[in-house]
């Protein structure tokens, strides 16, 4: 529900009530369940920010990752997590949309949540790069580490799902961006 509000400010127009109706309950049945307004809050903030709904991180399944052992190109490693995670986004980009709409807002709450679930990210791409990089006896140079090499990629995933949402009549893919075709 919350992924399709217009985020805007923030989540102060997502009320209890709100919920309530979406979900064919009575405001007293919502109530029941949270006792304030900002225990309803916190529980939605809760949910918005799990790591775990982040689409980029779905494509990462074990046989996935038995393919990137298989490859015979570090380059291609490191294009099909980052191929993998970009279409993961731009397929359902309505948690980016959120996550940047809350981050907007500027709250230090919220922030330490995005920074949280960030970290999962980093951690969840870093062990992927990492099992790729081991198939070819490579590791990153200093300064370079695997958090950083994620959060790199992550950016750049993040960075062409809005370009793509933000024009969608151009033909986009993370292949074409790497200069692949």
């Amino acid at each position: 529900m919350a992924d399709e509000q217009p985020v805007g400010p923030g989540l102060d127009h997502i009320h209890p009530a709100t919920a309530a109706s979406n979900l064919g309950l009575t405001t007293g049945a919502v109530y029941h369940h949270w006792e304030s307004y900002d225990d309803f809050r916190d529980e939605l903030l809760e949910e918005l920010l799990s790591a775990d709904r982040f689409p980029a991180v779905a494509g990462f399944d074990e046989a996935f990752v038995e393919e990137l052992g298989s490859m015979d190109d570090i380059g291609r490693v490191i294009l099909s997590v980052t191929d993998t995670a970009w279409r993961e986004v731009v397929g359902d980009h309505r948690q980016l949309r959120t996550n940047l709409g809350l981050w907007a807002r500027g709250e230090d709450e919220i922030t330490e949540r995005l920074a949280a679930q960030y970290r999962h990210l980093a951690k969840s791409w870093a062990t992927v790069i990492e099992g790729g990089l081991r198939e070819y006896d490579l590791e990153p140079r200093p300064p370079f580490t695997m958090d950083l090499i994620a959060s790199v990629l992550a950016a750049l995933v993040e960075g062409l799902a809005v370009q793509v949402t933000t024009e969608p009549d151009r033909d986009w893919s993370v292949a074409d961006a790497a200069g692949e075709h």
